[in-house]
């Protein structure tokens, strides 16, 4: 299966995207770089997620009566279409076995600190939280788990979630960024057996904490 070269986003599409992302009061996805971690835990997880219920999930406004959480109609469609054909780009990498590295967005010091794609990718976990915990719960396969919780939690409010008191060392932050890609490949490869044989039903659950059964 090749990937369809109508999915991968252009530049100028990535940044009309993170503008939407942006503008959303409240976002679970606040840039391209979180929904980017998102959309990447949806696709190596235990099983198939409709474009549609990941849209719901993140922008439930979008879809109700009540006030959207975009400005008009035309900019949560086409919101929805960019993370669409962002979330077949992902997929399809994964699916073939192929290098993808993370959408990254630099700092104001134009540093790269990825702690937006991890907190993106632990809140794409929430879908399907129940297989993730039994995953992560695997002292085999904490390794996998690691750079990502490092990321997310480094500026944690609570100071026992951080993974080092002060900020990252940026030779240790080079070696977690990485590792995300392989990371990602690695937990895809657990779960192929799952995706393969589904059985459990989708839950939702808190989002996983370093420490945690979850992270």
């Amino acid at each position: 299966m090749s990937s369809d070269p109508k999915s991968h986003l252009s530049d100028a599409e990535l940044r009309r995207l993170n503008d939407l992302l942006q503008a959303v009061d409240g976002s679970l996805v606040p840039n391209i770089e979180a929904i980017d971690g998102f959309l990447t835990a949806a696709a190596v997880g235990p099983d198939l997620i409709l474009p549609m219920d990941l849209f719901e999930f993140l922008f439930p406004k979008a879809t109700e009566t009540q006030k959207s959480s975009f400005r008009s109609a035309s900019e949560a469609s086409l919101c929805f279409l960019l993370t669409f054909r962002l979330a077949m780009d992902i997929s399809s990498s994964f699916q073939n076995k192929q290098d993808r590295p993370p959408l990254f967005l630099p700092d104001a010091q134009g540093a790269v600190r990825g702690n937006h794609w991890a907190q993106g990718f632990l809140t794409g976990t929430l879908l399907r939280s129940e297989a993730w915990s039994k995953l992560a719960a695997q002292e085999e396969h904490v390794l996998h788990f690691l750079p990502i919780w490092a990321l997310a939690y480094e500026h944690a409010t609570h100071p026992e979630l951080r993974p080092v008191a002060e900020t990252i060392p940026a030779k240790r932050r080079h070696a977690y960024l990485e590792a995300l890609p392989q990371s990602a490949h690695a937990i895809c490869d657990l779960f192929a057996q799952h995706r393969a044989n589904p059985t459990q039903q989708p839950t939702l659950g808190d989002l996983p904490r370093r420490g945690s059964k979850v992270g």
